[in-house]
């Protein structure tokens, strides 16, 4: 199962947008209904505030009910994981921990979802490099990491699947 950051969203439709590749979009929404992609309800959050008339929300709408699941408790443990992680490993200052930390955001809840169900996660960010990054934010890569959750970008997902568009 392939587990989607907000980005893969976001970024693919400045890039990919619906009315000029509806092709894409029409493979992302058929992977949805096959059950081979999923994400979580504070990514849906995430995507939420572009507004009712927004492409990206409004292509959301059109997805399975239960594509966008709630956060299981059951990966609370693997959160705190890398909660701790963030806190200990020395990369990141107070803001980049604060950031990862924040209730409201995705990034830390995916990374757990991704650990405890064993999912590869699905994002266009890309690790930092291994010097510490005082300034910047936690990296998705770079957490799931350290849980060994696997991510890669939607183009590996295609490509694992087979996909030509």
């Amino acid at each position: 199962m392939y587990l989607l950051d907000t980005n893969i969203f976001i970024e693919s439709h400045k890039y990919l947008p619906t009315d000029v590749f509806p092709s894409f979009w029409n493979v992302l929404g058929d992977l949805a209904n096959k059950g081979k992609i999923c994400s979580i309800d504070k990514v849906k959050n995430e995507i939420v505030l572009g507004g009712d008339d927004d492409p990206v929300v409004i292509f959301c709408k059109g997805l399975p009910k239960n594509f966008f699941t709630p956060f299981d408790p059951r990966a609370m443990v693997d959160y705190q994981k890398s909660m701790q992680w963030a806190q200990t490993c020395g990369r990141y200052n107070q803001k980049g921990i604060a950031a990862y930390s924040d209730s409201t955001r995705a990034d830390a809840f995916l990374v757990a979802t991704a650990s405890y169900y064993k999912y590869t996660l699905v994002t266009y960010e890309k690790p930092d490099k291994p010097t510490p990054n005082p300034s910047g934010n936690i990296k998705i890569p770079d957490a799931a990491a350290e849980l060994g959750v696997h991510c890669c970008s939607v183009s590996d997902v295609f490509r694992d699947l087979g996909i030509v568009i």
